[in-house]
Parts: structure tokens; C-alpha cells; sequence
């Protein structure tokens, strides 16, 4: 039998249909080793690129990065990809293999992948043979007949949490304590490692809790081109135990919310993503920290806008009588239940030593005057492209439900003076298309990790309510 001339890596990895319209570039993550293509692959994209959802659009992306290959040679004979290794395309079917499948297979696409693994078994005995599928039960498949398997799992590296901890054990020179006693708010970086001990190459932005031999702690962020951490003690946690004192409902109440607040507030952070179960404060901060800064004095924003993927959880309801703005409100109500938080908090003193006829005539405008006075606009995400947005604070909330390609669509939009920040629990993906590791929020915080304008955190306690904390921990 003839021997195949698949080049000389060490592995040779047969992709499914379902790899490609996960991740189109897939063909460039599998550095200097094999892809082998079958033929019924081509041709389950040829059906899927008429699709039209994102299924379709991901297919017609790959169709084209294929016929790019092609430019570059035979895709029968093996073309190389840019990370050293060969992309070729099987087009024949050969009844000897497929005969060494179980005779209770049969020919499907997927089986047509197994046999394919079989055969490049056979003619290349010293090479490792692996099925690549997000198919779980191609994979169990592929397993049962002698032919290893595996999820693609290029995206699943884990996702940067954004905080960490710094333990200074240096006994004669105790900083942390420094820090309380002396009110300092910038620090060497020098400084800081001289006295933890080691250095440590940190992303711009880094959020670091240093904590000194006693257990005490101080907060700070890391400004790696200023080679410095600026202290956020005398930023907002002094302001929050005074607000807490007056029985404020807003207010950080734990470490990564202060953080959080910190990063929303340095007009240097220009993209911000927050990442965190039901009830962690993302969305509420974000309003709270947007809310305030759009039409002050000095603040570069001058607009609070505020989208949101319109993806249905459930059943969906169908078509929606009215106005897009009618059509909308379901989908805006999240957003304006933080809203109405923010303002009925912010009213509280205002309010205080009147009687409760003279409360009601002195409350200030609500979120619908705030809204038909142009200060703030809610819009589905749909309407975003072609947009040109200067100096504004977005929020793009529930952004686990967008793909990489509308992410990608909606941070090519902010101009000059716009800050971004993006929302969104990881657990929670009701879009069918995407999962924890492929949705566009955590492909932008692997992306942006380590770039001056970004700041990341991962809010991991509900502050909600002892319920939600329960229910987000437990079910």
C-alpha cells in the first residue's frame, strides 16, 4: 500500500467541521505540525456558509482563509501554514479502511474522519494520530475505534484574574505599614519588589494586594510604564467607610469592587472588563462610576451609552409589538433596575431633614428624564456598527453572549475620548454559539492582557443578596 508524505512534524491532527466554525484561525494553532482535512469537511461548510447566523459567517470566514492557502499551492499535496508546519485536504474514500471500522458504522461524515485517522495510522506509524472535535461523541466514537481524540482546546488557557498578591516578608523595612502610617499614594516599583523580595514581570494595570508579616494589607495597581503602584487607599476606600457610615447602599464593599472603581476612574484606562458571577457589582459599579463622570467638569465623556445583546433566556416570546424602543424594554430593564439604585442612593442625603411631602417635591430627575434629556441612550447591540462614538462612557453589559467577531465589530467603533467597559458572567452564556472559553469577553481579556489601556478584574463574591450568593455558589 502506498505510504502518505505528510511532512516531518511529530503529530498529525484530523480536524472536524465543528473546530473550524468554533475558531476559523484554528489552522494557524497547531504550530509546526500536520492538519489534515477530509474532503466531507468542505463540503459541510459549503452547506453551513448559507446559514444565516454566526454558524455561517464563522463557515464563509474559513472557506476564505482556505482558499488563501490555496494561493500558496496544492491543498491535495499540503501547503505550509504560518507557524511551520502543512495543511493538506484527503479527497479520497478508501473502502479498505473504511472496512476496519465496526460494520455498525455507518457512512457518515464523522465515521468518514475516523476512517481517515485509521488510514494515516497506517501509513505513518511513527507519528501520533489525533481526532480534533468539539464533538463529544465523534470523540467517544474515535476512541472506541482505536483512534485517539481530543476537544480543541486552544482557548482554554484559564482566564486572567487581574488581582494578586505580593507577600512582603521584609521585617526591617514593613511598607505596608509605611503605607497606613504615612498616607502614601504612589510607590517604586524598585521599592516594592526590593522589599517582597523578587521581581516579577507584572501587566500594565496589575492589581496587587500587599500584605505584610502581621496579615495586614494595602491595595494598589501596578503602572508598569511608570514603574510605579499608586495606592487606591486614599482613592475610594476612605470615601467607602464614610458612606457606609451614613448607611449608603452603594458603596465598594469588598476588594476587587475597590479595584474595580479605581481602574473605571483612571481616565489612562481607556478599556475595561469585568468579569464575575450574579450579584458581584459589575454592572452597578459601571453605572455608578459612568453615571458620574458624563458632563462633569474635566471628564472627557459626555454621554452614557449602554448596550446590550438582545438574546433571549427561555422560550423565546416571538415578535414584540411597537417602537424598537417598545420592542427594547425588556432588555433595558436590568440596566435601569442598577440605575434607579444609583440615583435613589445618591438622593438619600439630598433628601435627609425634609418631610416625606417635602421628599417627593425635591427629588431630582429619574432615569427617564436622565434618558429623554440625552445624558444616556440604551440600545441593542445590533445598531453599534457604522458608528462613530466620540467621547463616551460605554457599557457593553452581558457581554459573555457576544462572538469574537461582534466584539471585535464594537471596539472598532470608540473614537477619542471614549472609554469602554465590558460586563459579564462566564457562567451565565445563554448564545448556543459560543461557550466560557470562545465568547468574546474572555477572547478580549487574553487579548489585551499586558496593554497600557487595559484594565481587567474578576469580581468572585455576590454582594446581592445572602440568596443570590447561595444560589450562585450552589446550583
Amino acid at each position: 500500500m502506498e505510504q502518505s508524505t505528510v511532512g516531518d512534524s511529530k503529530k498529525i491532527f484530523v480536524l472536524d467541521t465543528s473546530v473550524l466554525v468554533h475558531d476559523p484561525d484554528a489552522l494557524e494553532n497547531f504550530q509546526d505540525n500536520t492538519i489534515v482535512l477530509h474532503i466531507v469537511v468542505l463540503e459541510e461548510l459549503d452547506h453551513l456558509k448559507k446559514s444565516p447566523d454566526e454558524v455561517g459567517q464563522m463557515a464563509r470566514l474559513v472557506i476564505r482563509k482556505l482558499d488563501q492557502y490555496r494561493q500558496n499551492g496544492s491543498l491535495s499535496s499540503g501547503v505550509s501554514t504560518s507557524h511551520g508546519g502543512e495543511l493538506r485536504v484527503e479527497f479520497s474514500n478508501n473502502t479498505e479502511f473504511e472496512n476496519l471500522l465496526s460494520a455498525g458504522l455507518n457512512k457518515t461524515n464523522d465515521n468518514h474522519l475516523i476512517s481517515l485517522a485509521k488510514k494515516l495510522q497506517f501509513q505513518n506509524p511513527s507519528k501520533e494520530i489525533i481526532l480534533v472535535s468539539k464533538d463529544l461523541n465523534l470523540r467517544v466514537k474515535a476512541d472506541a475505534c482505536g483512534v485517539k481524540s481530543q476537544d480543541y482546546e486552544f482557548d482554554k488557557k484559564g482566564l486572567y484574574s487581574g488581582i494578586v498578591e505580593i507577600d512582603m516578608q521584609n521585617e526591617e523595612h514593613d511598607l505596608v505599614h509605611e503605607i497606613h502610617t504615612n498616607s502614601k499614594n504612589i510607590l517604586s516599583a524598585e521599592r516594592v519588589f526590593e522589599c517582597a523580595g523578587e521581581i516579577t514581570d507584572f501587566p500594565p494595570n496589575q492589581c496587587c494586594v500587599l500584605k505584610n508579616y502581621k496579615g495586614k494589607s494595602a491595595l494598589a495597581v501596578f503602572k508598569k510604564a511608570a514603574s510605579e503602584f499608586r495606592l487606591v487607599k486614599s482613592d475610594f476606600v476612605e470615601e467607602a467607610l464614610s458612606l457606609k457610615s451614613k448607611k449608603r447602599e452603594v458603596y465598594p464593599k469588598n476588594t476587587e469592587q475597590c479595584f474595580a472603581y479605581h481602574l473605571l476612574m483612571d481616565p489612562k484606562v481607556i478599556l475595561m472588563t469585568m468579569v464575575g458571577k450574579a450579584g458581584s457589582g459589575k454592572t452597578l459599579i459601571a453605572l455608578y462610576t459612568g453615571y458620574n463622570q458624563v458632563g462633569e467638569e474635566n471628564s472627557p465623556h459626555d454621554q452614557l451609552l449602554i448596550y446590550r445583546p438582545n438574546i433571549e433566556l427561555g422560550k423565546s416570546l416571538g415578535y414584540l409589538p411597537g417602537s424598537i424602543k417598545e420592542k427594547f424594554e425588556p432588555w433595558m430593564q436590568p440596566v435601569l433596575d442598577n440605575l434607579d439604585l444609583v440615583l435613589k442612593d445618591r438622593e438619600k442625603n439630598y433628601k435627609s431633614g425634609f418631610s416625606k411631602n417635602q421628599r417627593d417635591a425635591a427629588t431630582p430627575d429619574n432615569f427617564r428624564d436622565y434618558i429623554d434629556q440625552g445624558f444616556m441612550e440604551i440600545s441593542p447591540i445590533t445598531f453599534i456598527r457604522g458608528r462613530s462614538l466620540h467621547h463616551k462612557f460605554i457599557i457593553i453589559d452581558e457581554a459573555q453572549n457576544l462572538t469574537k467577531h461582534e466584539i471585535k465589530t464594537i471596539l472598532t467603533r470608540p473614537g477619542e475620548g471614549t472609554k469602554v467597559v465590558l460586563t459579564g458572567d462566564l457562567d451565565q452564556i445563554d448564545n448556543r454559539f459560543v461557550n466560557s472559553e470562545s465568547n468574546g469577553l474572555a477572547h478580549v481579556v487574553q487579548k489585551f492582557k499586558g496593554q497600557e489601556i487595559f484594565g481587567h478584574i474578576t469580581m468572585k463574591k455576590t454582594e446581592r443578596s445572602l440568596l443570590a450568593q447561595l444560589a450562585a455558589d450552589l446550583l
